[in-house]
């Protein structure tokens, strides 16, 4: 069983179903910041800053990454 995380108190009030509380889930958050991070990680490649490999290897542990909630 996943543990249930604590929501933030402003997003308590802002919610009010469980189909719109899940946009603004703990699990939604981490997914979007790893999305971000893995498409920083491919215009980081694109402009020179790294290597296109190194931007694979942050796109793959993005897509694989699982978060231990407990």
């Amino acid at each position: 069983m996943t543990p249930t995380l604590p929501q933030p108190v402003l997003l308590q009030a802002l919610v009010g179903d469980e189909e719109v509380g899940a946009l603004f889930s703990n699990e939604a958050e981490l997914s979007a910041l790893l999305r971000v991070e893995a498409a920083l990680a491919e215009a980081e490649a694109q402009v020179g800053l790294i290597g296109n490999e190194a931007a694979k290897r942050i796109a793959e542990a993005c897509g694989v990454f699982q978060a231990d909630w407990t």
